[in-house]
């Protein structure tokens, strides 16, 4: 029999803090009716995101795994083994504590393997299902442990059609996978286009069409392609610009060789680095197309976020891209590592303003209609019911 009590789902997060699975759970936490399903947390405290935080709620729960990634300088491997040593297990006996009180209906984790180490522990000491959301295309990177996990888990969603197809590949049964598609959180970026003080930062005259980029500094996500193919319709346009924003997570010798590439090409007065920033909204308001030539998206919040903003997206069919971005309709697409067609892409859109604008058009119209929270929310929580209701029959 079926209560009609909200279901009662407990998210698990002690890997990581600020990545974007967890900024998705949180975003299908807040937009779930609270009168069908009620969402408790429990994070790894960190300088990034702890007690302090204005966003938190009394469903906020906060223990010290010895896994705060905010701490500077990075710890060594060693210093990080003694940590976790000396910090997991009074905060294990807390965890199990707080499911013992709650006794959710499910635990809620990612693929990230100390969230999904906890999820399969506690489904063993309490007998609680759990639902794995996995957001990165699954491989050897995930681990070992991981990868032996995850076809085990009866419960899984996928953030795309082509991690659901890496899913199944690795052995996971495709009747226990279910695909919805990431939520963004878009109100911020339906701005107004207006100059922004990032054009006084670089000295790029308000009139210049920018070409703005976004995601870490990473080979996957593409940036020496665009780099190449900006060359490529540099001397047609001399008036367009690139603004790249994001940083490098352990890959400092890629980011130098972009920057050493940009210098021999004679761009560096064309091309910016600007860094990771907070400020993405009114970039991509002050700007005229998004370029991020990305292998193997696993989805990509921030294509969603450019067409928000309603810029015209310039991409790749690789990964989850084409779910996202309608080739000829919200954006332009074409085969990975083809730096001739990613050129022509962009000069395509350089010359003709009408077109940018209606694909822009379009691509803001497929952002707020297929990707908007409270409709992703209202997929996600239809779909918790309906495991719910399986497991009780």
């Amino acid at each position: 029999m079926v209560s009609n009590e909200p279901l009662k789902i407990l998210f698990i997060q002690v890997s990581r803090n600020a990545t974007t699975e967890y900024e998705v759970h949180r975003t299908l936490a807040d937009g779930a009716d609270p009168q069908k399903i009620t969402t408790y947390f429990f994070w790894q405290r960190s300088k990034g995101w702890d007690e302090s935080s204005p966003t938190c709620r009394p469903q906020d729960y906060f223990f010290d795994f010895g896994r705060d990634l905010s701490i500077e300088p990075k710890p060594t491997k060693v210093r990080r083994a003694f940590m976790m040593f000396t910090r997991f297990p009074t905060n294990f006996v807390r965890l199990c504590g707080l499911v013992r009180n709650i006794r959710p209906n499910f635990i809620y984790v990612s693929q990230q393997r100390h969230d999904l180490y906890l999820a399969v522990v506690m489904k063993l000491l309490f007998k609680i299902p759990y639902v794995v959301h996995v957001h990165y295309p699954v491989g050897p990177w995930l681990g070992q442990a991981t990868l032996a996990i995850l076809p085990r888990s009866r419960h899984a969603i996928a953030c795309s059609d082509f991690v659901r197809a890496t899913l199944i590949k690795n052995g996971s049964d495709e009747k226990n996978i279910k695909v919805i598609y990431n939520p963004g959180r878009l109100d911020r970026f339906l701005l107004p286009r207006k100059s922004h003080p990032f054009r006084d930062e670089c000295k790029i005259p308000s009139n210049a069409p920018v070409i703005v980029s976004a995601g870490r500094i990473d080979p996957e996500k593409g940036h020496d392609e665009l780099v190449e193919s900006f060359w490529q319709v540099s001397d047609r346009f001399p008036e367009a610009y690139v603004v790249i924003c994001g940083r490098t997570f352990g890959n400092e010798r890629y980011e130098t060789r972009l920057v050493d590439r940009v210098k021999a090409l004679g761009l560096e007065r064309r091309i910016f680095f600007l860094g990771q920033r907070r400020d993405l909204p009114e970039i991509f308001a002050d700007s005229y197309i998004f370029c991020l030539p990305s292998l193997e998206e696993a989805f990509g919040l921030v294509f969603i976020e450019a067409m928000a903003a309603g810029l015209p997206v310039v991409g790749c069919q690789s990964g989850a891209v084409p779910e996202i971005v309608i080739n000829g309709v919200t954006g332009l697409l074409s085969e990975p590592r083809d730096q001739k067609k990613l050129a022509a892409n962009l000069e395509l859109l350089l010359l003709n303003a009408d077109l940018a604008a209606q694909l822009g058009k379009a691509g803001r119209a497929r952002a707020q209609t297929e990707f908007a929270p409270a409709l992703i929310a209202n997929l996600w929580t239809a779909h918790i019911f309906l495991l719910h209701q399986k497991i009780a029959a």
